[in-house]
């Protein structure tokens, strides 16, 4: 019978320990994420209010079927352009921003996130992370993505330089004051000297309506978002090339894109600029 007591004191005891060991780790990850979110002004700006009452409800995660779901801070970053991408193949899509620090350590805690790592969307039953496979499958899905290798390699290829100049873009508003001039002077050398007078090449010789082949693929959605971004940091950046303006004109009224495009769509605006006055390298969470 003591031993009986004995053993069910020391059980009592384990269970107390390990239930202090979660709770001492679960206050570590929330200490690393005020560090993450403190010292990097991108998520301090894109966070609306201070941490208080997670809105990820229990009911809110886990619903597999229906529209795309996008977890993702309510600002552009790397989730807009799976907006773009969805909006412009005409499917609907619902939204689940992180309004504090506690929501988006629930996805990391509870293993939604397979890398730790937003932007997450669910999607035919999965929970797809990281950004250019999220990419690739909705184009794939819906035929965004070329009729063979060879034109989905092309498209590849013009896609990933809109993803470096849209990068560098993205990141201007979070420079510091001191850096800014600088900065913008870079991304408008780089556009009006690297990346447009390629796209304008390709269009011009191509000899189509489109940059691959003779139909709509993510190559000119995500061309006609980056230079609207580059429109943002000069908007007469596209003086010199009268093919772009063409093709922005010409991709902008389809219909898709067109209503993309009008106020009160799901397109998120240009992000006002850091709180602090300059970014600190951190651990990422995207990806």
């Amino acid at each position: 019978m003591q031993l009986s007591q004995e053993i069910v004191a020391v059980a009592k005891d384990s269970i107390t320990m390990v239930k202090e060991s979660m709770e001492k780790d679960r206050e570590m990850q929330r200490q690393v994420m005020d560090a993450i979110l403190s010292q990097n002004p991108f998520y301090k700006t894109c966070f609306s209010r201070p941490a208080g009452p997670s809105v990820l409800k229990p009911d809110t995660l886990g619903s597999m079927a229906g529209k795309p779901k996008l977890y993702y801070f309510n600002g552009r970053g790397r989730m807009e352009t799976m907006r773009w991408l969805l909006a412009a193949a005409g499917i609907e899509f619902e939204e689940q921003f992180f309004e504090t620090r506690e929501d988006l350590l629930k996805l990391q805690q509870d293993g939604s996130l397979l890398f730790q790592q937003v932007p997450m969307v669910e999607i035919d039953g999965m929970k797809m992370v990281q950004t250019r496979a999220i990419l690739n499958y909705i184009a794939g899905k819906h035929n965004l993505y070329g009729k063979d290798l060879k034109e989905r390699a092309l498209i590849d290829m013009y896609v990933e330089a809109t993803m470096d100049l849209n990068e560098m873009i993205m990141h201007h508003p979070l420079q510091p004051p001191e850096a800014k001039a600088k900065h913008l002077a870079t991304i408008i050398e780089k556009a009006t000297t690297r990346y447009f007078p390629v796209y304008e090449k390709a269009l011009k010789d191509h000899g189509q309506d489109f940059l691959v082949g003779n139909q709509f693929s993510r190559a000119d959605v995500q061309l006609l978002e980056t230079i609207l971004m580059a429109e943002e940091c000069k908007p007469d950046i596209l003086s010199k090339f009268p093919v772009l303006q063409a093709f922005k004109a010409r991709i902008s009224n389809i219909p898709t894109i067109k209503k993309f495009l009008q106020p009160g769509s799901q397109r998120k605006p240009l992000l006002d600029g850091p709180r602090e006055d300059s970014p600190r390298e951190v651990e990422p969470v995207t990806g």
